[in-house]
């Protein structure tokens, strides 16, 4: 909405990330009351296989050379039927950091530290790698704050896994909402009947190789 509105003020104007990003963000924050990121803004504007980093002044967008058919296939992306508050659980996990809580401070560390393994295994092209540092990432995230994980994506995890699937990562702030699930190869039959068969649902996933893009009449 944001790009066709600059667009459609200045027919030239143009939809670098680095100029409709930060209003994006701001007016999440106006409109949730809460602190929000920029990492969901880069994907829909830019497309492919992205690894952000947060350097003083500004965001770095690297596109990585990843196999975007490949990735899919290796990935399960499922609804756990329980509506989310995404501001505040993000919130309680910020506030849980600013008091110095030991835990939730450790837990950010290690989420950074594997989100960086997985950028330099997809720079390697090391897809297997990559993915089993996401499943990592997920584990730590599990544990990160109160309210991140449930019952529901606690028992998805479990039964994919006895399934075959190498594990999860919870999407996003957690608390319900999405969670991906992680596949040990292509053909995936023992976890996709377990998706089937609910409380959760399994969503369409494609991932786009371009992002953004707006055409005149």
């Amino acid at each position: 909405v944001l790009a066709a509105l600059r667009a459609a003020q200045d027919q030239q104007a143009e939809l670098a990330p680095e100029r409709l990003v930060p209003l994006a963000v701001d007016l999440e924050t106006a409109l949730l009351g809460r602190p929000t990121g920029y990492q969901d803004f880069y994907p829909p504007l830019l497309g492919g296989c992205l690894g952000l980093e947060g350097r003083p002044g500004g965001v770095v967008a690297e596109r990585l050379p990843v196999d975007l058919a490949a990735l899919t296939a290796r990935r399960r992306l499922v609804w756990t039927g329980e509506p989310h508050v995404s501001g505040d659980t993000n919130w309680n996990t910020v506030r849980a950091v600013l008091d110095g809580e030991p835990a939730t401070t450790a837990a950010i560390h290690q989420i950074a530290e594997h989100a960086r393994a997985v950028r330099e295994h997809l720079r390697a092209g090391d897809l297997d790698g990559a993915l089993a540092a996401v499943v990592k990432e997920g584990s730590v995230r599990r544990r990160m704050a109160p309210g991140v994980t449930t019952p529901t994506i606690d028992t998805l995890d479990e039964v994919v896994r006895e399934a075959g699937a190498v594990g999860t990562k919870i999407l996003g702030a957690g608390g319900g909402g999405c969670v991906l699930v992680v596949l040990p190869g292509p053909e995936a039959a023992g976890v996709d009947e377990v998706l089937a068969r609910g409380p959760w649902e399994a969503l369409p996933l494609r991932l786009s190789p371009e992002g953004l893009r707006l055409q005149g009449a």
